[in-house]
This record gives structure tokens, sequence and C-alpha cells, in this order.
């Protein structure tokens, strides 16, 4: 019996070492249609990078990057959608949520890449422009712009397309991936790479040193650095998921990342879905993406995990 018992620890041991295995369990659905921009449409917009996140009354708020629009400068400006529920399709469109303000440092025409997370009650919700900026909320809904610890608009030098990650359980610190770029190292991606920053808080003071953790998934043609953009990271069950486009990576180290993938949730068309977030709503998981290059709109499917064999 006791022979028995220990075998059965053993084997229980050995499926919790490994990592999960997500897939997706049904198909795509929208939840944002390309918007109308009133005095900034062109008939050309894509919607892109984006962030999902639930507001304290309980709705669930969009906000997405906008590019090729008719705002002057780089023509990027972010947009919010508002749906009761991730079951709902289409959710109601409420207008530009925040455009280039040169007084807050901004590169005009360039607000691009959200990413909203809380703080002890606050929402806060980075995006790029000429480096991080962010704004904040107590509602998630209503927000005004934020300064750093040390007062300036900007929090940090990157190049665009950050996400935070929470990690201050384990090590007392909020990571910020984001995309890199190091002129030299990486000729076979266009230079590009990911790399993080660190803080206590979220107002910082943030890392003057930034770590490379590098790309794992080989560059696909013709789109040479598109397994360096939009970095998301993910925590479950004692281990550190991080999304490569549709490739999903596992680690226990945020600084180490190796390969192969432990999924690819891609189709045949690796170009049909990009810059993925996973959206967390109690026991399920969700997976977020913009289709066709941003032409389409945002889709969202939900994920399934499994134990590896």
């Amino acid at each position: 019996m006791l022979v028995a018992i220990l075998a059965a620890l053993a084997g229980l041991q050995g499926a919790e070492g490994k990592p999960e295995i997500p897939f997706l369990e049904g198909g795509w659905r929208r939840i944002a249609a390309p918007p109308k921009l009133e005095r900034f449409g062109t008939g050309k917009e894509q919607t892109v990078d984006f962030t999902i996140f639930r507001a304290a009354d309980g709705t669930w708020q969009l906000v997405s990057c906008i590019r090729n629009t008719a705002h002057p400068g780089d023509g990027r400006l972010l947009y919010r959608w508002e749906g009761k529920s991730l079951e709902d399709a289409d959710w109601e469109p409420r207008g530009i949520f925040l455009t280039s303000d040169a007084k807050l440092g901004h590169r005009e025409g360039r607000a691009q890449a959200p990413h909203c997370v809380l703080e002890e009650g606050t929402y806060w919700l980075f995006y790029s422009s000429t480096g991080a900026h962010a704004l904040t909320s107590k509602d998630g809904k209503a927000f005004e712009p934020a300064r750093a610890a040390d007062g300036a608009f900007r929090f940090f030098d990157m190049p665009r397309d950050l996400a935070l990650f929470d990690h201050r359980a384990r090590d007392g610190k909020w990571y910020a991936f984001f995309t890199d770029i190091r002129p030299g190292k990486y000729p076979e991606r266009k230079d590009h790479t990911v790399s993080y920053r660190t803080a206590p808080r979220l107002a910082g003071p943030w890392s003057a040193e930034k770590t490379d953790v590098g790309v794992v998934s080989p560059s696909p043609p013709g789109y040479l650095f598109a397994m360096a953009e939009s970095p998301f990271v993910l925590e479950r069950g004692g281990w550190l998921y991080r999304l490569e486009q549709l490739n999903v990576l596992a680690s226990r180290d945020l600084s180490r990342w190796e390969g192969p993938p432990v999924a690819s949730l891609a189709g045949p068309n690796v170009f049909e879905y990009l810059a993925p977030e996973l959206v967390v709503d109690g026991d399920r998981t969700w997976l977020a993406a913009y289709r066709d290059h941003g032409k389409a709109g945002i889709f969202l499917a939900r994920l399934g995990w499994k134990r590896a064999p």
C-alpha cells in the first residue's frame, strides 16, 4: 500500500512539474468592429494593439490603438468600447479615448499599445508615445494623465508595445515587458527583441537597466520582427507563460525563456490573428487578438488548459 501511495505521489509530482498546454476551446467571435472616427476617419483605419479590463461597475472595457487615421503626425490614437460580458459580440463603441498631447510630451499622432492593470484600487493604463506614459482612474472609465515618481509624464524609455506583469508576491516587483530594438544584435529580425524594466510600484522608479530576454520563435518570412511585437505574460499554476504572437512559451524564470513553445494557437495563416492578450475572468481564460492586420477588428476565443502528457 505504501509503495502504491508513493508511486501515485511521484506521478502527481511529475504531472505538476510540467506546464499546462493551452488550446482553443471554441471559435473566434468579434467583440470590437472597426470604429467610425468622425473627423479622423480615412476609410483605411486598422484596429490594432489593445487592452481589455473590467471597470469598477463590472462592465468590460476595451481600449485599442487605431492606426492609419487622419490625425496629424503619425495618425494613431486610442479608442474605447464597452461590453457587459465577455460572451457578447460587437461591444458598444464609446468614442475616441485619447489623442496625442504635446503638453504631456507625446509624439504627435502617436498613442498606441495600451495595457491596463490594477494597483491598490487604482487603474493604471500605460501606453507608448515617446517612451512609456500612463493614465490613472478610480473607476476604470474616467482617466487622467499620471506622473512618474520623479514628476515627469514619461515613466521610462522604450520603443513600443509594453505589457505589465505583477510579480510583487514573489519578488516585490512590477515588470514592464516591451518590444525593444538593439542595433546590430539581431539582424535576422531587424534588430528587434523583447526586454523588460522593473519597479516596486507602477509610479516607479523604474530600473535604469533593462533585461533582454530575447525571442525564441523563428522569424516568419516577410514579417521578420513579428515575434518580438506585443509581448504578454501570464502566471498560472506556478508557471509563467509568455506569448510570441500565438506561440506560447513556458518558464519558471521571467528572465529565461527557451523553446520549443508548449503550444501554437495559430491556424495555417500565422498572420491572421496578431498582438494577442490573455484575459482571465474567474476560472476562465480568454484569448484576444486583432484580425486581418486590424482591418477586421478585435476577436475573442475561449481558451482551455490541459496537462502535458
